[in-house]
């Protein structure tokens, strides 16, 4: 299994939002887009963990 980001994907636009001045307004769109990126990133790890809980029951014998 590959080794899994504990950051969000686009790590290169974070850094970009850093370095703006920090008196700039958020507007809506960007707070929406990042929610949006926020929820994928967060369903792709429930997934995954979905996966391995799933995997790990049949190691162990749990499932029927």
């Amino acid at each position: 299994m590959p080794p899994v980001p504990l950051s969000p994907p686009n790590e290169k636009a974070a850094k970009e939002e850093q370095q703006r001045d920090k008196n700039h307004m958020v507007s809506v769109e960007d707070l929406e887009r990042k929610l949006a990126e926020a929820r994928r990133f967060a369903d792709d790890k429930e997934a995954g963990l979905r996966r391995l809980v799933k995997r790990n029951r049949k190691v162990i014998g749990l499932t029927h």
